[in-house]
């Protein structure tokens, strides 16, 4: 085994631990068989679904090798819980280093091993192993797509020791961290960015908690889009229905700095909702193909000013 990244490996802050995932072009020892890992698989066949060996290689295959791991420590230690696992992994008492010393964005903690990993969890029997608590963070990484400008996360101590966040460390001036609430053991945070004045394109910056114990890195992907285009729609019908006789008022709209004016003006008290349609043709009818929309009802009295009505574009449900 190589005990090398592949080109379908993951990294980055979110990688915890590495485990073979095999290769189906390679044949390392010579013995016949590529270096991909032995696996079932099935295929349909005149009588159903045939059954064999197969060897597969991936992430599919990787993961497997650490739940079953963690599944014969648990079969030994049925008290252990996820946090229990997450210190021993830190503490290095299940993996075999690689890369850079120490934890890293392409192998994590290192490869997992299935002794160290049941020989922790057989000496944990006896006693809590000295573990060193450590801060953990709700996110590793946060992309903000076209829509998104805040994100709410926590950072939380695992671990007896108390442990406190010392200082946060990024350089981007479009993002924005502050404090939302503190416990004895987590604080939950707000992630805020603006994209005013950026040119459109993807931003990158990673966020470092630096705390007492340890530093939490978290990567942060900014998205950016080019400025919307304003598109004129052509001329509108505009109509005031009165909800209660059915009847109906007409208005132009006019085109100006980006948006639609109409006015309706010296109004009877009732309930009132506004209709709009394009008219392509300007024959002044809403025909087969062209838009529509309308607003909720409302209610029109003498003391009442209405802007900023919702609407919503459909197409006519008009036939030729």
């Amino acid at each position: 085994m190589s005990k090398e990244i592949t080109d379908y490996s993951n990294y980055g802050n979110s990688i915890d631990v590495a485990a073979p995932g095999g290769c189906d072009d390679i044949d390392s020892d010579s013995n016949g068989f590529v270096d991909a890992i032995l696996s079932l698989s099935a295929e349909s066949g005149a009588g159903g679904l045939n059954y064999r060996y197969d060897y597969r290689f991936g992430t599919s295959m990787a993961t497997p090798h650490v739940s079953g791991i963690f599944a014969l420590m648990l079969a030994i230690n049925p008290n252990l819980r996820a946090d229990d696992i997450e210190q021993m992994l830190i503490a290095g008492l299940l993996t075999d280093d690689l890369g850079i010393s120490g934890a890293d964005t392409l192998y994590g903690y290192g490869l997992i091993n299935a002794r160290k990993a049941v020989t922790a969890a057989s000496d944990s029997l006896s006693g809590s192993p000295v573990l060193t608590s450590y801060l953990s963070s709700s996110i590793s990484s946060v992309e903000f797509r076209p829509s998104q400008t805040e994100t709410v996360f926590e950072t939380r101590t695992i671990g007896d020791d108390a442990i406190t966040v010392s200082s946060i460390d990024y350089d981007a001036s479009w993002l924005n961290i502050t404090s939302l609430n503190q416990t004895s053991d987590s604080e939950s945070w707000r992630m805020t960015i603006d994209r005013s004045g950026l040119d459109a394109g993807l931003y990158r910056e990673t966020v470092s908690f630096n705390s007492s114990a340890n530093t939490v890195n978290i990567d942060v992907i900014l998205q950016v889009n080019p400025a919307t285009q304003t598109y004129q729609l052509g001329p509108l019908l505009v109509s005031l229905v009165n909800t209660a006789s059915n009847s109906s008022t007409q208005a132009d709209a006019t085109f100006s700095n980006n948006s639609y004016r109409f006015n309706f003006n010296t109004l009877a008290a009732g309930d009132y909702r506004i209709v709009i349609s394009s008219d392509l043709n300007g024959n002044e009818q809403n025909d087969a193909g062209e838009a529509t929309t309308q607003s909720e009802i409302f209610t029109v009295n003498s003391n009442r000013t209405l802007s900023a009505l919702q609407l919503e574009w459909e197409s006519s449900a008009s036939t030729p």
